[in-house]
């Protein structure tokens, strides 16, 4: 990858790439894996469907989980934040979870396979879900192989990156010395709070699902600083918990079920479901919102400068705009960073030929990954300096060449 300078492998093991890559023989775009993403999500809704069918709940509670499922606050992150291997995981272990349920051991071998080379803290979450079949009876020996099998393949996986990237596996956590790592920050807080407000908090009369959402959160929120971004509800990591919490919420109202009718369990999961879309705001609600179906100026100005780049030309690009240039073969981040002379300036890779920026002030953090000031004054700097000259120009989106 150009954009990190490193094998993509010296990251993540995302080996479902080899599979996924030959969509773009049909169409060469990043919008091609957000369509795949998408597809296996909405697929998977069903399957949660199936597998509440499976264990004895009817078709109008079966449909409520279902529901509540696809509203779940970590798919709707994931998929309003881009495309991540992850997301493919955890969409495949609903149908990998009812291939055990219905009988078919090789069926849910071969998911589970494909599951874990989505990526390597694929095995973790494998092994949260055999814990969760470890308390249920007549799985015991399926559950047994998913946890050893989801353990060993996380451990040889960052064995394989840390011998690609030649400088070891920069995500293991730290050993705790203390719980106090697992809340001590606001987004942590956050987390734990979304996750136990999800499906109106059934998931959690189920012990196991303490356990497999503990295997999941734990590793990421006492990583230390290396995790931080990490810790926030608001991105594609909290989605393996999906299907830990459909399980769990099923086996709940299973326990439920037994007690009260199925229509006020119904009526409250659905109920709690919508509250805690708009209460914490989730990404659906930005449908109703008219600005996010507008197109501003900036945006056709960026969109005019990306559409007059030489087809082979190296180009770097800031980081929102890098992303509708990854069907390229060279494309270099622009990172604003402040020199030991005290001087803003871009480091962008030494290949690039050309450098485009939007240069609107009050741009946000995700946008150009510095505050606008500082990476106006970068741009300033090294247009002082020659470093760079302008070539074209649409609206405050600039094309610079880069003199090398």
């Amino acid at each position: 990858s150009t954009i990190e300078g490193k094998n993509i492998f010296a990251d993540h093991l995302p080996l479902i790439l080899f599979f996924v890559s030959p969509l773009y023989w049909i169409w060469a775009d990043a919008r091609s894996l957000l369509f795949v993403q998408s597809g296996a999500i909405a697929l998977s809704v069903y399957a949660v469907y199936m597998l509440a069918c499976k264990r004895g709940l009817g078709s109008m509670t079966s449909a409520s989980i279902a529901f509540s499922y696809s509203l779940f606050y970590g798919i709707q992150f994931a998929v309003y934040d881009d495309f991540h291997p992850v997301a493919l995981g955890a969409a495949i272990a609903p149908w990998m979870m009812y291939a055990v349920e219905s009988g078919r051991l090789r069926l849910s071998i071969f998911l589970a396979i494909f599951m874990l080379i989505c990526q390597e803290n694929m095995g973790l979450v494998l092994a949260g879900i055999g814990i969760l079949y470890f308390f249920r009876t007549g799985y015991r020996n399926i559950a047994l192989l998913f946890i050893s099998a989801g353990v060993l393949y996380s451990f040889f996986a960052t064995i394989i990156i840390s011998a690609v990237s030649g400088s070891g596996y920069q995500y293991i956590p730290e050993i705790p010395h203390s719980l106090h790592g697992l809340y001590d920050t606001q987004e942590k807080r956050n987390s734990w709070l979304y996750t136990f407000a999800s499906f109106g908090f059934l998931p959690f009369l189920y012990p196991p699902v303490w356990i497999a959402v503990l295997l999941d959160l734990g590793p990421y929120f006492m990583g230390g600083e290396s995790f931080l971004r990490t810790w926030t509800p608001y991105m594609h990591y909290r989605i393996t918990l999906a299907p830990v919490l459909a399980s769990g919420a099923i086996e709940s109202i299973r326990w439920l079920s037994k007690r009260v009718s199925a229509v006020p369990i119904v009526l409250y999961l659905m109920g709690v479901t919508f509250f805690a879309q708009f209460v914490f705001h989730l990404p659906l609600n930005k449908l109703s919102k008219p600005v996010y179906w507008s197109t501003e100026s900036w945006m056709r100005h960026n969109r005019t400068m990306i559409a007059k780049i030489p087809k082979n030309a190296r180009i770097a690009a800031q980081q929102n705009l890098a992303p509708h240039l990854s069907s390229r073969q060279f494309v270099y981040l622009a990172w604003p960073r402040v020199h030991e002379s005290g001087v803003w300036w871009l480091d962008i890779d030494s290949n690039a030929d050309l450098l485009l920026v939007d240069t609107r002030t009050s741009q946000w953090l995700t946008q150009t990954l510095e505050s606008s000031d500082n990476f106006l004054e970068a741009i300033r700097n090294m247009e002082k300096s020659g470093v760079i000259n302008e070539v074209d120009r649409a609206g405050d989106a600039v094309m610079y060449r880069v003199n090398r």
